[in-house]
């Protein structure tokens, strides 16, 4: 049996930062006391499980790990020893509870004046595991320093994934563009055999730093339509991860992290932040 996923994220600055929770309005399809799941008008689908990660609910004087791991997420302890130029290490002390915001800070340590082995940075994944098919939402906000890579992913693995990403050096699309692996703007990705990139500036449209936007993406047989604030943004349709998975074929899982892999062309301060507080994830998965 599948189960498919609804996610609400939020995201900010070089902090990554996710918002505080808002209780999303799903509709029915029949009637507002419906009890079959959780109802998309766009789409017209229900999913019927929900998962949520609330920053509000945790406290400073939780341990950040074990208030995640009650709400079903857990801090990635990853090392990419294949990262160039520099290697990539996620740390839980790269992910900060950040109690002015009530949110979560995912943090990238490094410096431009001191050599070093390994860029840390921070990554939060779901437990949840078999996610297959969803409305992803994120309420997110983001920093003008350049260097970090801010993401929010469906991902199983590295040919099975649909990506929002930030390359906070090009967010504006001033800068030259760097190459089809960061174009300018917010980036629409879905990684396959028959993947897909498209990528659309912020600029005439708003200042993704100067507060929380809700970011989304409803991920369907055959398409993955792309949202901000409840308006349509862009969409990418033809293949998309679950095409050719077996009925009973696990799906993946939800990842938000920030992170930097010291390329000289994307230049770092000592520390760039990724904020975030509320993911909200009505869902069907694999079992």
């Amino acid at each position: 049996m599948l189960h498919k996923v609804l996610l609400v994220a939020a995201l900010a600055s070089t902090t990554f930062r996710l918002a505080a929770a808002q209780d999303p309005d799903y509709a029915s399809p029949d009637s507002s006391d419906c009890s079959c799941g959780y109802y998309i008008p766009e789409t017209q689908l229900v999913f019927t499980n929900r998962s949520t990660l609330d920053a509000s609910l945790i406290s400073p004087t939780d341990n950040l790990q074990d208030a995640l791991n009650n709400q079903g997420y857990e801090i990635s302890t990853d090392t990419l020893d294949d990262s160039t130029p520099l290697k990539q290490k996620y740390t839980v002390n790269n992910v900060v509870y950040n109690a002015k915001r009530s949110a979560i800070d995912l943090v990238v340590t490094g410096s431009k004046k001191r050599k070093q082995q390994y860029v840390k940075g921070a990554e939060i994944s779901s437990f949840a595991d078999t996610i297959r098919y969803g409305s992803f939402r994120y309420t997110l906000q983001y920093d003008k320093t350049p260097g970090a890579c801010s993401g929010a992913f469906f991902y199983k693995n590295d040919t099975d994934e649909v990506d929002m990403e930030v390359v906070t050096r090009y967010m504006y699309g001033t800068s030259p563009q760097q190459g089809a692996l960061h174009p300018r703007g917010m980036q629409f990705s879905i990684q396959g055999p028959d993947g897909q990139t498209k990528a659309d500036s912020f600029r005439k449209r708003f200042d993704p730093t100067q507060k929380f936007h809700t970011y989304r993406f409803d991920w369907e047989d055959g398409k993955v339509v792309y949202y901000v604030d409840g308006n349509y943004w862009d969409e990418l349709d033809g293949w998309t991860p679950g095409e050719g998975w077996e009925d009973d074929e696990v799906g993946g899982k939800i990842l938000l992290n920030n992170w930097s892999n010291g390329d000289p062309s994307k230049p770092f301060l000592y520390i760039l932040c990724l904020t975030n507080s509320n993911i909200d994830t009505p869902h069907r998965m694999s079992i």
